[in-house]
């Protein structure tokens, strides 16, 4: 009898930790998409060009996923993603500018906000905008006209 009842016990155990063991994988793997990188480092780059970068990404899970919002952590940096559902195991972009008119380093991060879950990705840039060599940043318009 004694032995009936350890066995069940045991049984019991094993189901307990079974079932933590699945809700624990459930909330490890709340991110439905997986990018490619989630960094990019612009390096130097010169003062007002182009600096834009694709964050390439796959919807993971089995149904489509919809990118509900993407914000940023300063308005220096634009980002533009997919307005329809990704297709289940389809590919997107999130396409990030970042405005190279301020002048110095830079370490901005992007968070995207899906249907399927409640916690953002996070994206980041990082580099440095360089000093113009030959131009005055300053406000032309305050030289006096005669």
């Amino acid at each position: 009898m004694k032995t009936i009842f350890t066995n069940v016990i045991l049984v019991l155990i094993l189901i307990n930790c079974n079932a933590q063991k699945k809700e624990l994988d459930i909330r490890v793997n709340s991110n439905v998409i997986t990018f490619k990188s989630n960094t990019h480092n612009f390096g130097k780059i010169k003062y007002n060009s182009k600096a834009e970068h694709n964050f390439i990404f796959k919807n993971i899970s089995g149904n489509p996923v919809q990118i509900t919002s993407v914000l940023t952590s300063c308005g220096c940096s634009t980002p533009h993603f997919p307005s329809e559902p990704i297709k289940r195991r389809g590919k997107s972009k999130i396409t990030v500018k970042y405005d190279t008119k301020k002048i110095g380093n830079f370490n901005e991060s992007i968070f995207v906000h899906t249907d399927k879950s409640d916690i953002p990705i996070r994206l980041e840039i990082r580099g440095e905008v360089l000093q113009p060599k030959h131009s005055n940043t300053k406000n032309n318009n305050s030289q006096k006209t005669n």
